[in-house]
């Protein structure tokens, strides 16, 4: 990687994050307010999701910090929930208790009718193989809690276990710096 400085930006919060229901790719609510987001700076180099939620929040950020190129990826989209997109939390973990533990869906599990946690890796390796690795400059990553962390596995080189993944979670609306450790 290139890049001099990595950033990721998770989307501000959506009605769907107020009332505890699951997002994923297609449930795109919009996001509550158009507000500033929180550690912002200037980059060089914006990867956003198309995703409404991550759009919107751009706009927000572009608004207060300079920005040189933005790019839109579908890679970058929020992993697939299927069925459970757009309901309650609560209700979907009663509904399939065996793909959540204490109210947190279980990353290696796959959703009835969304996306596997392979193909959701498969995606993630893919953005970043073909933009972040040959990326140069200050980059800012816009996208969902899920894809960001997966994301941040990949970078950091850390194998990804059930109980890392539901430790790491990545603040609505706020410019987070990412630490990259190679060998």
């Amino acid at each position: 990687m290139n890049c001099q400085q990595l950033f990721f930006l998770r989307h501000l919060p959506t009605q769907n994050n107020s009332h505890a229901c699951i997002n994923g790719r297609s449930a795109d609510s919009p996001i509550l307010e158009m507000r500033s987001i929180a550690g912002a700076r200037d980059v060089d180099v914006v990867y956003c999701s198309p995703a409404l939620r991550c759009r919107q929040t751009l706009e927000c950020f572009i608004q207060a910090n300079s920005v040189q190129t933005v790019y839109e990826s579908n890679l970058l989209l929020e992993r697939s929930m299927g069925l459970l997109e757009g309901q309650k939390r609560d209700a979907m973990a009663a509904l399939y208790p065996d793909l959540f533990d204490r109210n947190k869906f279980r990353v290696f599990s796959t959703p009835p009718g969304g996306e596997s946690f392979e193909g959701f890796m498969q995606r993630v390796r893919c953005f970043y193989t073909e933009h972040l690795a040959v990326a140069s400059g200050d980059v800012l990553v816009c996208s969902h809690n899920q894809f960001l962390k997966a994301l941040y596995f990949l970078v950091s080189n850390e194998p990804i276990s059930e109980k890392r993944w539901k430790a790491l979670n990545f603040p609505l609306g706020k410019m987070v710096p990412i630490r990259i450790f190679r060998n």
